[in-house]
């Protein structure tokens, strides 16, 4: 009946020091071994996450630099990758409500598309500067030249994926990004004239957030809309240039975007040579690169 209850062992009389000393010892013993393994693996779990947490740290890093050295060439600043992230989270929260589609983007998923996210313009690192500088209207040449963006920074992502020689589902939805976020709906955007949700998920996310926060930025060939004006450009563009689902995600949690856009806003002393760059007005708000990625 003790076993039963978890009595390990019964010392019964007559009992004696040396009797239970000898009963006793290798219960201390197996107690103290216990200890010492619960101790060893407490401090296994500590290291291994503090190894992961800094392998995560190294590699956030490294992609940070390549996202902020394509975005310098477009006189961009680290606080549009942060917007951008901030929008992705909000939109990608408000779209698995709306749709019920959780599955689809559950939030494992969608932390990776945060954080894969300021990878979307790698390609511009290939892109001539003057080009993405440039105030006023591209021609059609370099408006063609520009558009590689998209299939340069997935080739980029594409090749440092090959390098790993491991599945790194962060790489392949950079690629997916880089290659898709300015597919539009109807079918009109590129580079490959995407239409509906052949277009990826992260995709149609990362490129509405891409246009708005364009809309509501200054650039060196237009200036900013307030955020009101934002919405309506982007709530007009409902079901051709935009995911319906996307957009209703964007409009029932507007002001959480636009509170996102106020937290990491531009510093006027960062954006000085935008703003003292000639504004010729020539470029039109909805273009897919040039005034709107």
């Amino acid at each position: 009946a003790w076993l039963s209850q978890g009595v390990a062992d019964v010392l019964s009389p007559p009992w004696s020091e040396r009797r239970v000393l000898a009963r006793l010892l290798p219960h201390l013993q197996l107690q103290r071994v216990s200890a010492l393994l619960r101790e060893g693996s407490r401090r296994f779990d500590a290291e291994l996450q503090q190894r992961t947490r800094e392998a995560a740290l190294e590699r956030d890093a490294l992609l940070w630099t390549l996202a902020l050295m394509a975005e310098r060439r477009d006189n961009e600043t680290a606080r549009h990758l942060r917007r951008m992230q901030g929008y992705v989270r909000v939109l990608g929260r408000a779209w698995r409500r709306i749709t019920g589609r959780h599955d689809e983007l559950d939030d494992n998923r969608l932390e990776l598309l945060v954080r894969a996210t300021p990878l979307h313009d790698l390609g511009k690192l290939e892109i001539p500067r003057h080009l993405l500088r440039k105030p006023g209207r591209l021609t059609p040449d370099e408006f063609a030249i520009v558009k590689t963006h998209t299939t340069r920074g997935h080739e980029l992502l594409a090749r440092a994926r090959e390098q790993l020689g491991a599945p790194c589902a962060l790489m392949d939805l950079a690629q997916e990004v880089a290659l898709t976020h300015l597919e539009r709906w109807d079918g009109t955007g590129y580079p490959r004239g995407l239409a509906g949700e052949a277009i990826p998920l992260a995709g149609r996310i990362v490129g509405l957030a891409t246009v708005y926060d364009a809309l509501i930025s200054v650039r060196s060939y237009k200036e900013a809309l307030p955020h009101d004006a934002a919405v309506a450009v982007i709530c007009g563009c409902r079901g051709s240039h935009y995911d319906p689902a996307v957009v209703d995600a964007f409009e029932s949690e507007q002001a959480t975007i636009q509170a996102v856009a106020q937290r990491h806003a531009d510093d006027p002393d960062d954006m000085h040579r935008l703003i003292d760059a000639p504004m010729t007005g020539g470029a039109h708000f909805l273009a897919p690169v040039h005034g709107a990625a």
